[in-house]
């Protein structure tokens, strides 16, 4: 036996010891689910804390992990406006343009763009960038990528040496030669956003604590689905979480008042609910985020300039000038929001959303890609499209019509029963 699987055993152990249920119990149990539609793995039942006895089975159904995600990312998230979000110069570039507040872009470096964007392509020049005082302090991240696990603040130069966010310092030639290899779309320098006071008052910093917002675009208009508040630890550039790994923490959000309702932290097996800040010891559940409208009717309304993703994933700062869109995720992560909220992302409601966007024909079937799967491959690892096929019983169907218009072909279309 493997020591991954004498792991996994000794975890379930634990699990159903600490539940007060029988071994035997909690092991069908994560069978039942694991063979579900939403198909959860076992690691992930665990980390749901899912052999507890607080939500019923029907409820636990509702959970959705990496195989469950990849899925729905697949179902709802247009892949052909996906380029739009994971670049953050085009996101920006958009957003400006509908009037839509972003951090202000103070360069590009190592990419090559309009020529009405400064840009900078050497580590030569970047390097004279970071000693002129004037351009500090300036936040980096990759123009291209996710998780934030590049992103760093740049606070002061003293010629050979930087001070970084954390209150790091180092080497100025070898922090610019390491930035980029040139094979990538570059880098953004942007402002350092400064959270609102009553965030900073919170967490005992200025650094941002940002908001994940779910919008869902069902055909006629956008409504906000689930939301948490990405709680920074005091001394991270990064507020994100990591299932837990970097000491931040995430409050579930009641979408009505804008308050943290369950905040969560650690990883899954030590997690700590409702816990005081960290650093400055306040209490969590119970803040209620400043300008919450605003940052409601901005998703929402953002999520109208493009119309054909289904349910971006929004991060959004609440600053010291009011809420500030810092990036749009075509389809984020859902594990730290289903721990936040203990509830599963694949509710009633988002099924009943996208029934009604696909009764007015606005899923598109070149991105559904639908084909026919067998029983193992429905079971099995990682298949894309048993969702659809499982996840929404005999809701799904496709008809293949011939197009007029081009002789020997055919459209097909994909609707979704009541």
């Amino acid at each position: 036996m493997s020591s991954m699987t004498l792991e996994l055993i000794n975890r379930f152990r634990q699990a159903a010891a600490a539940a007060g249920r029988p071994l035997p119990s909690v092991l069908f149990e994560a069978l039942k689910l694991r063979l579900s539609a939403n198909h959860l793995g076992l690691h992930e039942y665990l980390d749901f804390s899912l052999q507890r006895s607080d939500i019923d089975f029907s409820r636990k159904r509702e959970f959705i992990g990496g195989t469950g995600s990849d899925a729905l990312k697949l179902i709802v998230s247009d892949e052909r406006a996906r380029f739009i979000m994971r670049d953050k110069l085009t996101t920006y570039t958009l957003l400006q343009g509908f009037g839509f507040p972003v951090p202000e872009l103070k360069a590009i470096y190592h990419s090559r763009r309009p020529a009405s964007v400064r840009s900078i392509q050497s580590a030569t020049e970047l390097a004279d960038y970071l000693r002129d005082a004037a351009n500090l302090p300036v936040y980096l991240k990759p123009c291209w990528g996710s998780k934030g696990a590049a992103n760093v603040l740049v606070r002061s130069c003293d010629g050979s040496h930087l001070t970084l966010g954390d209150g790091s310092v180092v080497d100025l030639t070898s922090f610019v030669r390491r930035l980029d290899d040139g094979r990538t779309l570059g880098w953004i320098l942007q402002e350092p956003l400064r959270a609102h006071p009553a965030l900073q008052a919170l967490t005992g910093t200025d650094k941002v604590s940002s908001i994940r917002l779910c919008t869902v675009h069902d055909g006629r208009a956008v409504h906000p689905y689930l939301a948490i508040l990405k709680i920074n630890r005091g001394d991270s550039d990064n507020d994100d979480f990591w299932n837990g790994a970097l000491g931040n923490a995430v409050g579930a959000i009641d979408l009505a008042a804008g308050r943290l309702t369950r905040v969560v932290s650690g990883p899954p097996d030590q997690e700590t609910v409702n816990a005081p800040h960290a650093k400055t010891g306040q209490a969590t559940a119970g803040f209620v985020i400043p300008h919450w409208q605003d940052v409601v009717a901005l998703a929402t309304q953002a999520h109208l300039a493009i119309p054909t993703m289904v349910c971006p994933h929004w991060d959004i700062a609440v600053t010291d000038r009011g809420p500030v869109i810092l990036e749009i995720n075509s389809f984020g992560s859902t594990k730290f929001i289903q721990r936040a909220h203990r509830r599963g992302f694949v509710s009633a409601e988002l099924l009943r959303l996208l029934r009604t966007r696909s009764h007015l024909g606005m899923l598109d079937p070149d991105m559904l890609r639908m084909n026919v799967l067998s029983w193992p491959e429905r079971t099995g690892l990682l298949r894309r499209y048993w969702m659809w096929r499982q996840a929404i019983p005999a809701a799904v169907t496709v008809r293949y019509e011939v197009d007029s218009n081009r002789p020997g072909s055919m459209n097909a279309a994909i609707s979704l029963a009541p």
